[in-house]
Parts: structure tokens; sequence; C-alpha cells
């Protein structure tokens, strides 16, 4: 094999997996030497900017560069007129149970996961106030209220407590996955738990990033399972 040095990459459009096996073929048919990204770097996970994550590319030899954007112009033409990939752009929004867990959208293309950090910090506010203020009405008035009224700001205290730290854990969970993107390419396997009323999804990435939610047993979260089957994710049923 020559040295990386010797290896320029050349952007494709985006695609799904098939399209860029294919045109690996053509070149390699053509006597050109390529790979995919993640063939060679070594890293099945394609790398992620700001604005999601970049496009699937060839690595080529720099000796057959000029060859190789020829086919690849030609192979793009022909997929424009010829046969032309019909993909759906219009986002499906799947809401997470509990409603804390955020959202999760997608399209024939990728999947994006939504959260609002802001919002959960304030239920956090929230109740650690309320707490407070349980708190110290149940301490002042222990001699005075009855034993109804002292155990009813008891529960309310212990309540705003217990969601104090709930709200905390989800607070640390919405930053790491609010608008996080990635492929079916990324995704290592998911496991699926179905009932007659909700079904469970947890997506194990390439990355060690395992997002898990909880949705309704509807014809949106079937939608989704039929992408990934598609996609040629490995579904495992649990």
């Amino acid at each position: 094999m020559n040295s990386e040095k010797e290896f320029r990459p050349i952007e494709i459009y985006s695609g799904n997996g098939w399209e860029v096996e294919l045109l690996k073929s053509m070149l390699e048919s053509a006597g050109i030497t390529c790979f995919l990204q993640n063939e060679y770097s070594g890293t099945i996970t394609p790398h992620y900017t700001a604005g999601g994550v970049n496009p699937i590319k060839l690595i080529i030899s720099s000796a057959d560069i000029d060859k190789a954007k020829t086919i690849v112009e030609e192979f793009q033409n022909n997929q424009n007129k010829d046969n032309p990939i019909k993909k759906n752009y219009t986002l499906t929004t799947l809401k997470a149970k509990p409603a804390l867990n955020g959202e999760l959208l997608f399209d024939d293309y990728k999947i994006s996961l939504r959260n609002d950090p802001g919002m959960i910090g304030l239920n956090i506010a929230t109740f650690g106030i309320l707490g407070i203020s349980n708190g110290f009405s149940f301490w002042n008035h222990l001699e005075d209220d009855t034993i109804t009224e002292r155990l009813i700001l008891a529960i309310t205290f212990s309540m705003c407590i217990f969601l104090f730290f709930y709200t905390i854990s989800k607070y640390r969970k919405a930053k790491e996955m609010n608008e996080k993107e990635f492929l079916p390419a990324d995704i290592k396997e998911v496991f699926i738990v179905k009932t007659d009323r909700n079904i469970k999804f947890r997506f194990v990435l390439h990355d060690n990033f395992e997002p898990y939610f909880k949705f309704k047993n509807n014809k949106k979260s079937e939608k989704l399972i039929s992408f990934l089957k598609e996609s040629g994710v490995k579904i495992t049923y649990v």
C-alpha cells in the first residue's frame, strides 16, 4: 500500500452507503485504488463538526485524482438524469416519554436529537426553591400544625428534593444529546423493546454514545424502525 502522503481525499455528495460502495466499485474497475474514509482512517465514525456530520469521502492516490474526478462527475450526472435518488428530507419528530428526555428527529438521511438544557435548569431552580421553602415551613411548624399538616409538608418537601436531584441528572444528559446528529453508518446496534403502548430504543454508536428513548408505539416509531432497517442498521429486539 502506498504511504499516507500519496493519498488525497475527494468529497462526494452525501448519500446512502450503497451509493458510496457503487462509486468505489466504479473507481476500482478503472484501476484506481481507493478506500472509504472509515476504512482508511481506521475509524467507522465520520468526523463531527459544529454543523453536523461531514459527507462520506473516498481516499484515492494523488496520482489518480484527475481520472477519479471524471468518474465521480459521470456518476453524479448518471444518478441525476437516469436514476435520480429521491430522498425525503421532511423531518419526523418523536417526543420522548417523559418530556425531559427530549425529542428525536429523523429523515431519510440522518437522525437528530434535541433537548432543552435551559428549561431543565429552570426546573432545577424551581424545585430547589420549593424544597427549601417547604423545609423551612416544616421546621417552623413542628409544634403548631396538626399531624396531618406536618405529614403533607413532609411529603411535599420529599417530592421537591427528589425532583430536584432527578432533574439534575436529566440536565447532564440533555447537554450531551442536545443538537447531536448522526448517520445510520455511525450506529453500531439498536436495541428495541416493544409493548402494546410504548416502544424503547437504545442506540449504541461507534463513538460509545448511547442515547435511550421511550416513545409511544405508533406509526412514527414504526417509521423509525423501517428507516433503520432500510439503512442496514443492526437491530436487536429484547
